[in-house]
């Protein structure tokens, strides 16, 4: 009962990306027997990769516009989840690293989508934003592994550290 981009929409969005360059399409869903042309033929693996070289990804997806965004490409999706996850919300509202457009506006997402692709300098900006959100975050496993290394060390001088919930 979810909605996002249909067929409709979808060979809208070829039309309007084929005016700027080659367009590939990702899908968990069988597709138009015209739009399965557009199929991206990758392994899983190598789906990272992929969305770091692209220069705008326009979807439904919320885990793969999250991912394009960190890594630095442009993002669209296009959904009824829009606004109500706070990691999309914060690459969004506070990085501008990707937008979100809900599924009752089909002509904003069209809007959008060619803002962002008549936009000179995109790559340019969107690394900036990208450095931006990364000099703001906290490397994880860099943090655990340190934590991990400063909590055995305190633990062999006889240090105990204790934690509450």
């Amino acid at each position: 009962g979810v909605a996002g981009i249909h067929d409709e929409y979808a060979f809208r969005l070829v039309e309007l990306l084929q005016q700027k360059g080659k367009v590939f399409i990702s899908s968990e869903r069988p597709l138009h027997p015209k739009l399965e042309a557009y199929r991206v033929q990758i392994d899983p693996k190598e789906m990272h990769e992929f969305l770091s070289q692209i220069d705008l990804l326009v979807g439904d997806s919320q885990t793969m516009t999250a991912e394009a965004a960190v890594l630095g490409t442009p993002s669209v999706r296009f959904n009824d989840f829009v606004g109500r996850l706070g990691y999309l919300e914060e690459l969004e509202h506070k990085y501008q690293l990707t937008y979100g457009i809900k599924s009752n506006q089909p002509e904003k997402l069209f809007e959008k989508v060619e803002e962002l692709i008549n936009q000179n300098d995109i790559e340019a900006e969107w690394e900036l934003r990208r450095q931006k959100m990364l000099s703001e975050s906290i490397d994880l496993t860099h943090f655990l592994t340190s934590f991990l290394i400063d909590y055995s060390k305190s633990h062999e001088n006889g240090i105990q550290l204790k934690y509450y919930n």
